[in-house]
């Protein structure tokens, strides 16, 4: 796999990858509610009026519906996650809340 440099023995996603469907999940591997992406967002200057917000959302939703644009994240083994931008803004929060936490309980510190 991956010429035969690397071997992948597990994805942190929810569910398979399409690019490497042999490869179990690390929740199959029994670690239960494990779950973690590296994950990008677009981000706009507060007090950006909500018509360009909505312009730029409409826009992206579009581009990610390109064929082009599926296959290129496919071979990436990247999802694309077209929403909205509230829907964005609770995904943060969540995942703010989420890491926030692991580290607090942690005492995870930068050195």
């Amino acid at each position: 796999m991956l010429g035969g440099k690397v071997r992948a023995i597990g994805v942190a996603s929810a569910q398979r990858i399409a690019t490497l469907p042999d490869v179990p999940t690390l929740q199959e591997q029994g670690l239960a509610g494990f779950e973690a992406y590296a994950w990008q967002g677009v981000s706009v200057p507060a007090g950006t009026p909500p018509e360009t917000i909505a312009k730029l959302n409409k826009a992206l939703v579009e581009a990610l519906d390109f064929t082009e644009v599926k296959a290129r994240f496919q071979a990436l083994g990247v999802d694309g996650m077209p929403g909205t931008p509230q829907d964005m803004a609770r995904y943060v929060k969540s995942e703010r809340e989420r890491w926030g936490r692991l580290i607090r309980d942690n005492g995870i510190r930068l050195d």
